[in-house]
């Protein structure tokens, strides 16, 4: 009798202890399903916008002399002709900056330099939104114009000649004594064979003070001696 008791008694030990166990299953280290991490959003980069950058080239493209044409037919009173490519600037289209002549629809009217801004939409839409003029005459003949004896004339680019460029060098301490100013110059618009020779640059003057960077026409005269000194500068009107 004792005997079955104490197998009964083991018996219900064994099944208490079963029901009490948990099983616990731990994953070997590395055999994890490594789940699928969420890619983030791509994130569209804003245009950068700023300020002017300088034209690597003062050449006019074709598909953007047309534009200008299609911006000028806008305005009454001038007619502009486009003489080289200064400046562009990135906005919600493009902003172009052209040194042009302008000529007055006037009789006898002689040309002029002026600073012009095309605006171009992001649809291919211009429009001239400045005109700075300078008040300087142009009058070099243009290349296939007749020239004068003694006068002004034009080369086939706008580009710097040596010779021009070592004459600014000889003028730059007179125009900073002047201007309190640095000066670039970026484009030789005219010569006039003297006794000597007359130039007339395009220079980009970049101001020490507070004055913004800005462009002067400088004319200038070498003698057979090879001196020279600055005969005339002259800015564009403020932009407004």
């Amino acid at each position: 009798m004792k005997k079955l008791i104490a197998l009964i008694l083991a018996a219900l030990m064994i099944v208490s202890l079963t029901g009490c166990i948990e099983i616990t299953v731990t994953p070997v280290p590395g055999n994890e399903e490594a789940e699928p991490a969420e890619e983030p959003a791509a994130e569209e980069e804003p245009a950068i916008v700023g300020g002017w950058t300088r034209a690597e080239s003062p050449e006019i493209p074709d598909d953007l002399r047309a534009l200008f044409e299609d911006a000028a037919e806008e305005l009454l009173g001038a007619d502009y002709l486009p003489l080289a490519l200064l400046e562009t600037q990135l906005v919600a289209g493009m902003n172009y900056k052209f040194l042009c002549r302008e000529t007055l629809v006037v009789p006898d009217a002689i040309p002029q330099y002026a600073l012009v801004t095309v605006y171009v939409d992001l649809e291919g839409n211009a429009e001239i939104t400045e005109v700075r003029n300078s008040g300087v005459e142009a009058l070099a003949a243009l290349p296939g114009e007749e020239i004068l004896d003694g006068g002004w004339f034009t080369g086939e680019t706008l580009d710097l000649t040596d010779e021009a460029k070592e004459a600014f060098e000889k003028v730059t301490e007179e125009l900073v004594s002047i201007e309190e100013a640095d000066f670039e110059p970026v484009l030789l618009l005219a010569t006039q064979i003297v006794a000597g020779r007359n130039y007339e640059l395009l220079v980009y003057e970049t101001a020490f003070a507070e004055n913004p960077d800005d462009y002067l026409i400088v004319r200038m005269y070498e003698d057979l001696d090879g001196n020279a000194e600055v005969t005339g500068f002259f800015g564009f009107d403020p932009a407004e």
